[in-house]
């Protein structure tokens, strides 16, 4: 959905510079005589009813749907119902948070552009943040990956370096076992109190 929404957005950006154009302006397509003026054929198309679905499911999906998944596969509970119901309640606190911030945020930015009109510069803010994870995802990627295909492309060299790892590997399994002892034998203490109240 990702690849289709980069791959159509251009449908977005050529609708919304057909919409913006001024008036007098003549926009240089063949379009039918049942066509809003200044509008090309485009507009109004199944392309760029594709691209909204794919915008608003991407969007939805993103901040609604795999953060809920996310936490329910983190989450320390038993039962899927109470694994679902703390996820939920895990995130509604961060939508709340953020939404919070984000009243506060326009509040401020209205006080000081002296205008409620705030909507471009969030827009503006909104992208600049976006680019600049993009840069940064896109920029470790391309570095890493093919280095790490080169590292493996030398078997010799792959195999020192796991040698050089294997012991902190080892005292990081070692730290791990003597922590799940710790928990284990407080799971069996708080065992016996129950079962000690429940006489």
């Amino acid at each position: 959905m990702g690849f289709y929404g980069s791959f159509l957005l251009p449908v977005d950006l050529g609708s919304v510079s057909v919409e913006l154009a001024p008036s007098n302006a003549t926009v240089t397509t063949t379009a039918s005589e049942t066509d809003p003026p200044h509008r090309p054929p485009l507009y109004d198309s199944r392309i760029l009813s594709l691209w909204y679905f794919f915008y608003w499911s991407t969007f939805f999906l993103s901040w609604f749907f795999l953060p809920v998944v996310q936490t329910y596969t983190e989450s320390g509970f038993n039962t899927r119902g109470e694994r679902l119901k703390d996820a939920m309640n895990s995130n509604a606190k961060v939508y709340a948070i953020a939404s919070i911030v984000s009243v506060v945020l326009v509040i401020l930015l209205s006080i000081s552009s002296g205008s409620l009109n705030v909507l471009p510069l969030l827009m503006a803010i909104g992208n600049t943040y976006g680019l600049l994870l993009i840069c940064l995802l896109l920029g470790y990627g391309l570095v890493d990956v093919p280095r790490r295909i080169w590292r493996k492309s030398n078997p010799e060299k792959e195999l020192k370096r796991s040698y050089v790892l294997a012991p902190l590997v080892d005292a990081d399994l070692f730290e791990a076992v003597w922590d799940l002892q710790d928990v284990e034998e407080e799971v069996d203490a708080l065992g016996d109190k129950i079962r000690e109240n429940e006489r």
